[in-house]
């Protein structure tokens, strides 16, 4: 009996109506993924699995998809359909062992055992829950694989699941170390489902539509693009449609539903970038003209700003005056949150006299709905004296972005808990000034190409992180790259200077 393959494995197969129902077609798509490096074929019925055996020397996963009475297709159901594509080529039977009863359906356990003493070949069992999974074990099966979850009967997966694979099912799976190899299959579409589904601890993963099927694909990518006519915006204090039943999740469940739409995240700080481009370059001009870059915002805003200003000046070596924040209720709210300060016009305007500015400044009011009356008093004061003003914002057409010489809205959306803006749009603001602030610094030259020479090695650790630099960049040993630090008081940038 040959071993279970592992890694990827791409499903051959196509439909009645899909122009590649074809066995020399498919048979052509198995070669290509072949070529490719796929592990194994999953290909469906005799004709097929037949001509794919001709063009491929890898194991084929083949099964037989037949229509019982109430016109349901199950998977292989009888020892008959098996020897058919075992006879074609088949190396490994994979078969439904869902719960779910069928007329024409075998004993399952009978039908497996034959297919292992009459044919030789492993048995792979497509399971839909993981009760399921492990009925199949005790059958005798060497695989399980997720295929079948979210399309039993009774159990569908909705139409916002259309492209989320079932990692619950599969961490069940894998956490009861079951005797048999596990694969994940079903609506994964993604480099990042294979990479999370190996994570999890899959043997193997297998993808099928979103290799081989042109008609699936194209849908695929079309869902991305917004509809002509419909305003696609959505306000952060929406409702979340996605996350509605998250109360009724297991623990896994809840965190997924959260990691799915934090998943969104990237994308629309991707879609920021020439705005952010714009304030790095407005930054760094207000620097060279000696003035400061200073943050202002309320609650979670506030805090990710004072938190990307403090560690500025360790980083880069600047000046700590260089970039400063200003948080709604002063320093106390970094630690005890008190919502009412953002309300505050008053307050507001007493925070910018208090800091001496110059038009040189550069002013960004931070805040997701973009309507604090402390920043946009703030702001407003910064726009009399003549500073540029920025604005990072989580909402559309907002106070703060009208006012702002230059906007930056990163539009992520209903939050998983409604109005909760720590969650993505908080996310999207630490990404962005964590690309604001290094992108300042690399063009103010405080960095030695992607090194971060300009550091302040304060403690032990960052002493061994500063040896460790001289070491790699001067292609020295530690001993001798721990003496030149010293000599130089533990500037690395002047210790590479003068070697």
């Amino acid at each position: 009996m040959i071993d279970f393959p592992t890694g990827l494995i791409v499903s051959a197969q196509a439909l009645d109506g899909n122009p590649f129902r074809n066995s020399e077609a498919l048979a052509l798509m198995a070669e290509s993924a072949a070529i490719g490096g796929a592990s194994a074929i999953r290909a469906n019925g005799a004709g097929d699995i037949a001509a794919m055996r001709k063009r491929v020397s890898i194991p084929i996963i083949g099964i037989d998809k037949r229509k019982d009475s109430s016109g349901r297709t199950v998977i292989t159901p009888d020892f008959e359909g098996a020897k058919r594509i075992y006879e074609a080529g088949a190396n490994i039977i994979a078969l439904d062992a869902t719960f779910y009863p069928s007329d024409i359906t075998e004993d399952r356990k009978e039908l497996i055992k034959r297919i292992h003493e009459e044919l030789g070949i492993p048995v792979m069992a497509d399971i839909s829950t993981f009760e399921e999974a492990v009925n199949a074990v005790e059958m005798g099966v060497d695989a399980v694989s997720t295929t079948l979850a979210g399309y039993v009967p009774g159990a569908l997966h909705s139409d916002d699941e259309l492209y989320v694979p079932d990692f619950t099912l599969l961490s069940q799976i894998v956490k009861a170390k079951l005797p048999c190899k596990v694969v994940a299959e079903g609506r994964i579409w993604g480099s990042e489902d294979i990479r999370e589904a190996f994570c999890i601890g899959a043997d193997a993963v297998v993808i099928g539509k979103a290799i081989t099927n042109p008609i699936a694909i194209t849908r695929y990518y079309n869902s991305f693009i917004p509809k002509k006519g419909e305003n696609n915006y959505v306000p952060t204090e929406t409702r979340n449609v996605r996350s509605d039943k998250i109360v009724d999740g297991s623990t896994e469940t809840i965190l997924r539903i959260i990691q799915r739409e934090d998943a969104t995240v990237p994308v629309v700080v991707k879609s920021c970038i020439p705005q952010v481009a714009k304030l790095v370059d407005a930054a760094v001009e207000s620097l060279k003209n000696g003035g400061r870059i200073i943050y202002c915002g309320a609650g979670t805003s506030g805090r990710l700003a004072v938190a990307d200003a403090a560690e500025c000046p360790p980083t880069y070596g600047i000046p700590r005056e260089k970039v400063t924040a200003v948080i709604a209720g002063g320093a106390g709210t970094i630690v005890n949150a008190s919502e009412g300060c953002e309300d505050s016009r008053e307050n507001g305007i007493s925070a910018f006299e208090n800091l001496n500015c110059t038009k040189n400044d550069l002013i960004i009011g931070i805040s997701a709905a973009g309507r604090a009356p402390f920043v946009v008093a703030f702001m407003e004061k910064a726009k009399e004296m003549g500073c540029t003003v920025g604005a990072l914002v989580n909402n559309l057409d907002t106070d703060m972005a009208k006012l702002a010489d230059i906007s930056v809205e990163a539009l992520t959306g209903a939050e998983v808990i409604k109005g909760s803006t720590r969650m993505k749009a908080g996310s999207a603001q630490k990404m962005i000034l964590n690309m604001f602030s290094t992108a300042v610094f690399v063009k103010m030259g405080c960095t030695w190409q992607n090194y971060m020479t300009h550091m302040n090695p304060s403690n032990i650790k960052l002493k061994k992180r500063a040896i460790a630099m001289v070491c790699e960049i001067l292609n020295i040993k530690e001993d001798e790259a721990e003496k030149l630090l010293v000599s130089n008081n533990w500037d690395i940038h002047n210790t590479l200077k003068k070697y």
